[in-house]
């Protein structure tokens, strides 16, 4: 009798652009950063910090992981795991620049 594995597929599933964005700076500074990087998206991750608000971050990542829920906004793939798709609804994120240099600012401009 022969064992057949069986795998399991999952689906990863497209967000409403509406649920979070990036501006047309912050875009071209992570299409700069994926192609130095060899990335295929960005993963954003939320978590809480000492104030016991949420802080963001960001990461290059090659792929998806098969429970992610993706974003694509301005030709960037967001990688979103399912504990912080909690905490992006109207999230933004900007290019910043300051004395020390630029990065990424990651607000939400309603709340």
């Amino acid at each position: 009798m022969s064992e057949k594995k069986k795998t399991a597929k999952k689906t990863l599933q497209v967000l409403p652009n509406e649920m979070m964005t990036i501006t047309a700076e912050a875009a071209e500074k992570i299409k700069n950063a994926l192609q130095r990087y060899s990335g295929s998206g960005v993963r954003i991750r939320a978590k809480r910090n000492e104030r016991g608000g949420v802080s963001f971050s960001l990461d290059v990542e090659e792929e998806a992981r098969p429970d992610d829920l993706i974003l694509e906004d301005k030709g960037i793939k967001l990688f979103v795991d399912p504990l912080t798709s909690q905490h992006v609804q109207g999230v933004e994120i900007r290019c910043v620049k300051t004395e020390k240099g630029s990065g990424f600012s990651i607000v939400n401009p309603g709340g």
